[in-house]
């Protein structure tokens, strides 16, 4: 893991990440101005159910790309292709659904049979979404992380660009919004298409390479590769419920206004994932291919690292933003949002757990056959449900959803440590693990006490003044760190 090469991708796919963030960032900011709270909240809506949708929808064979390719790359391009014949078999019943069901389906999600001309433009866009899972897998499994992120890049541009067509043509609320999804969606997989397929030497689609020679007791079979991302598909599903059950039980027991308030506070805390997920696309392929190599004492090395990376920084990240919470929102959403700024500060710190939970996931995933995430996502979303239904029907509804949201990122990176801690037997907490807790608790306390901070009324001064604050905080988390003699903190030395 700690070789240059790695080093190289995950530069590369951090720096991938970051811009993919700050495109996001603008989606959501554009689509905050020209929808109103009502057609934002739906399209919010779209995104989540989007998220839930794909991994039913290719059975998480994203994920067994990425190992098994990694373990067979000779059997790669078979791998590929069932991926893809799943997917459309799949999606043509998800679409016979769609149009025998439009109205009950509108009335689920939105809570008015109005919006049911978005259910078919909502399908087109997760059939989109899948694909591009598909192939980022089949890439990524293969280790062309080059390709990949280029590949990532661009099915963003895409999400920002094809805003305008609608915009220009003046459609407005739910007709914006189905235009837009076809647009994406189309647009998407004619790139996924021309992409990936345009090396002629990767693919052969309709048939298996002919000089493939299989070694049962080496090279995992079709159905092992089915069974390894389909026993993880409840984990994709019910991690990306943990995000839509908030903003469901919103619009079904409060409003379309309030789907859109958590559903702005959950994209933020998505937005995190950028730290964790380079680790993440890395870990799975890297760790599996130990397992091939069956060199035990490197698992054993790096995984431990990697625990001691999430016990000391990953936190460090969620007080960031807490202590910016207040220029999170106004830049990001603007002024009418601003209130929301005191549900981010608490919220902010748990985002720890889902950075660790990410990280911690690409291990697990790349090592186990046995999809110890069900296990994480399923008591994770389960005190979601319970927690958001019960807070929501005392009437603390958007601090109850907000809790909900953080209660359960806690949870996933809680439990993700005491599984990876047990399997590989690792020691979770030493010395210098607890003082860096114990610092990250009082560096906690003190942007509480300076989070209502406003000495200046311009912005622009007011972020200066208080990034000077934040960078004297984290040159002294640095001091402390490096006094520890971190191992994680030492490889970044060397690597100058």
């Amino acid at each position: 893991m700690l070789k240059k090469r790695f080093v190289q991708d995950l530069s590369l796919t951090f720096t991938a990440q970051i811009v993919i963030a700050i495109i996001n960032i603008f989606i959501l900011r554009i689509l905050s101005i020209i929808l109103v709270e009502e057609q934002f909240g739906v399209f919010l809506i779209i995104r989540r159910v989007s998220s839930v949708g794909f991994p039913i929808l290719t059975l998480n064979l994203g994920m067994s790309l990425a190992r098994f390719c990694s373990l067979s790359p000779e059997k790669s391009e078979g791998f590929f292709r069932d991926s893809m014949y799943i997917l459309i078999t799949i999606f043509a019943f998800f679409i016979i659904i769609g149009l025998l069901l439009k109205d009950w389906i509108a009335v689920i999600l939105f809570k008015d049979r109005y919006y049911n001309i978005l259910i078919i433009p909502l399908l087109s866009f997760l059939l989109s979404e899948s694909v591009f899972v598909i192939c980022v897998g089949y890439l990524r499994g293969r280790q062309q992380f080059v390709r990949m992120n280029v590949l990532s890049v661009i099915f963003w541009i895409i999400s920002i660009v094809t805003i305008y067509l609608p915009y220009i043509n003046q459609k407005k609320d739910a007709e914006f919004i189905y235009n837009y999804l076809f647009l994406t969606s189309g647009l998407t997989i004619i790139m996924c298409v021309l992409f990936v397929f345009s090396d002629s030497q990767t693919f052969k689609f309709l048939k298996y390479p002919q000089n493939l020679i299989v070694n049962k007791n080496q090279i995992p079979d079709d159905l092992e590769f089915i069974k390894y991302g389909a026993t993880r598909l409840p984990a994709g599903f019910l991690s990306s419920l943990i995000f839509y059950i908030p903003i469901f039980i919103a619009t079904t027991m409060l409003s379309l206004k309030m789907a859109a308030y958590i559903g702005i506070l959950i994209a933020i805390v998505r937005l995190v994932q950028v730290i964790g997920q380079p680790f993440n696309m890395l870990f799975i392929p890297k760790f599996a291919s130990y397992v091939s190599e069956d060199n035990s004492e490197i698992i054993r090395k790096n995984s431990a690292t990697v625990l001691e990376y999430c016990l000391t920084f990953p936190i460090l990240l969620g007080i960031i933003i807490s202590f910016f919470s207040n220029e999170v929102i106004f830049l990001w959403f603007g002024e009418k949002y601003i209130f929301l700024k005191n549900y981010l500060f608490y919220l902010a710190p748990t985002t720890g757990f889902l950075i660790t939970f990410l990280l911690i996931r690409g291990v697990i995933d790349g090592l186990f056959p046995f999809p110890y995430s069900n296990i994480i996502t399923s008591i994770a979303a389960g005190v979601c449900l319970i927690v958001s239904i019960v807070l929501t029907a005392f009437g603390f509804s958007l601090a109850g959803l907000t809790l909900s949201v953080g209660l359960s990122l806690f949870i996933l990176g809680s439990i993700s440590i005491y599984i990876i801690a047990k399997k590989v037997n690792i020691t979770v907490f030493n010395s210098r693990i607890t003082i860096a807790c114990v610092w990250n608790l009082f560096f906690l306390v003190i942007v509480y006490f300076l989070k209502d901070l406003n000495m200046f009324s311009n912005i622009i001064l007011m972020i200066t003044f208080k990034c000077i604050l934040m960078f004297t905080l984290l040159a002294v988390t640095y001091l402390i760190y490096q006094k520890l003699n971190f191992h994680w903190l030492r490889y970044i030395h060397a690597r100058r």
